[in-house]
């Protein structure tokens, strides 16, 4: 099979064992996200959201039970879309995560939009990543950091 040049793209992340499952229809290639259950055609900016959700599952300990995508918020009056975000137990949101096309430069500007999502969900942490760069801020202490747990131990 032949699959777009997004599958193959290195990205920036630690090891995970995780492999991705694709399948093509006509001249689309799909990619099989494991939260929501199905195919989704596969972007730039899914490609990074699939490694993040394997990064988030398979090094952090997050439960794909206890993770959401891609789903509506409003936020002033408009609906936006949040890209991922992780629950604890108590459907506590510990991470808002906003995921860029590896193209697209983490700026004051993604950040800022992180940021405003985070006013209205509160989440712990915010993680803003083009696969290439990541971006950690705790969003209680206001500060940003070199690494994250999502667990306490």
């Amino acid at each position: 099979m032949t699959y777009t040049f997004v599958h193959v793209l290195q990205l920036n992340f630690e090891p995970f064992e995780y492999v991705f499952q694709f399948k093509q229809q006509g001249q689309k290639t799909y990619i099989f996200d494991r939260v929501r259950k199905k195919y989704i055609l596969l972007t730039p900016e899914e490609w990074v959201r699939q490694n993040v959700i394997a990064y988030l599952n398979e090094v952090k300990g997050a439960s794909l039970a206890l993770m959401s995508v891609e789903r509506g918020l409003n936020f002033n009056q408009m609906s936006k879309r949040y890209d991922l975000k992780v629950y604890d137990n108590n459907a506590n949101l510990l991470l808002l995560a906003e995921c860029k096309a590896p193209e697209v430069k983490l700026s004051e500007e993604t950040f800022i939009q992180s940021l405003t999502y985070a006013q209205q969900e509160r989440p712990q942490l915010i993680l803003l990543s083009n696969g290439i760069q990541h971006i950690y801020y705790d969003v209680k202490e206001k500060l940003f950091l070199e690494d994250f747990e999502l667990f306490k131990s």
